[in-house]
């Protein structure tokens, strides 16, 4: 079978949340150490597929809708803070993990008979982030470059060389913070195994990205952003590191359908 679809799945006795993907061996030492009584492995050849087998956490009808209007749904809210804490806590315990997103849901007998691509790219898809954690980068504006003041403008020529005066000062800073940049996501990119860029949406955000590293280099990774912070706050940029997460980014089980 395919991996299974989220939000579209039908009641079963036996639906279950679906959580993340491990190692099978690394799985089940993983959920000792957890001690939730209603997690467990499928194991499915080496892997170890953590679900949980609540029945009051599964929507009755198999499939999760997010109310409508600005109202927050308590149980969806207090679904979306476990599953959270769930793969978070996996994460932290074993070797390499491929977290599931929220509100996937499956059923029992279908994950227990995954067919052989999906296996397979379960574990490209482990071997992967195997050793790794997601860092998440953010750089955005702070403040404008102070605008250079113009000077006394005697006549037309003397106004035109302060404009150009004025726009090439712009353009110097720009290229400054545009090379203060470029020099630490190059720096990064060599720390990491793997580097994704994110959406951009908020005003003023410069980059959001996210980055693959081997943990024994994240006290590098750390190290590098804090001693280009100074220069690139000095250019009106604030450095923003975020994590440890979860793979998410680099680990997209959708791939399979």
């Amino acid at each position: 079978m395919s991996a299974p679809a989220p939000h579209a799945i039908d009641r079963r006795p036996d639906t279950v949340w679906w959580y993340a993907v491990a190692d099978a061996s690394a799985a089940g030492e993983a959920l000792r150490h957890l001690g939730d009584p209603t997690l467990r492995a499928v194991t499915v050849g080496p892997l170890g597929l953590v679900v949980s087998t609540d029945e009051s956490a599964v929507p009755q009808d198999g499939e999760i809708r997010v109310p409508a209007g600005l109202g927050v749904d308590e149980d969806l809210a207090r679904a979306a803070v476990h599953h959270d804490e769930v793969v978070s806590g996996l994460a932290a315990l074993v070797p390499a993990l491929v977290p599931i997103r929220f509100g996937t849901l499956a059923d029992h007998q279908g994950l227990s008979t995954l067919d052989p691509a999906t296996v397979q790219h379960c574990v490209t898809l482990l071997d992967r982030v195997r050793g790794c954690e997601e860092w998440g980068l953010r750089l955005m504006r702070t403040s404008q470059e102070p605008e250079p003041e113009d000077a006394d403008a005697t006549s037309g020529a003397a106004y035109l060389a302060a404009v150009s005066d004025r726009h090439r000062a712009r353009r110097e800073a720009a290229t400054a913070r545009e090379d203060l940049v470029a020099v630490l996501q190059n720096t990064l990119a060599t720390l990491t195994k793997q580097v994704a860029r994110l959406s951009t949406r908020r005003p003023g955000q410069l980059a959001n990205l996210a980055y693959l590293v081997p943990r024994e280099r994240t006290p590098q990774f750390h190290d590098t952003v804090r001693a280009a912070q100074d220069d690139l706050r000095r250019r009106g940029v604030e450095a923003v590191v975020t994590g440890p997460w979860a793979p998410y980014s680099f680990t997209d089980l959708g791939a399979v359908t």
